[in-house]
């Protein structure tokens, strides 16, 4: 497996790449983006989930969204002048 990030580092995943049978196979383990202050996981193929384990380690649940189940990002607010 490898951990993948794009140049502005607010894309991150894990790629499996393996040879079996003498086939080649590539999936995608997990896809995690940051975006309005928020994490978005848009996949999560993992045993234990990502998001168990940021809010065991001190990320308020309200911060994660779960796209791959359907969440949505919520609306930034407009700032007032």
């Amino acid at each position: 497996s490898y951990v993948m990030q794009n140049p502005d580092e607010n894309l991150l995943g894990v790629i499996a790449q393996s040879i079996q049978r003498g086939q080649r196979h590539t999936s995608v383990s997990l896809l995690v983006r940051f975006a309005n202050d928020m994490i978005v996981i848009e996949h999560d193929a993992n045993s234990h989930p990502l998001y168990e384990s940021l809010v065991d380690a001190g990320i308020p649940r309200e911060r994660i969204i779960l796209a791959y189940a359907g969440e949505t990002i919520p609306e930034s607010k407009p700032t007032q002048e």
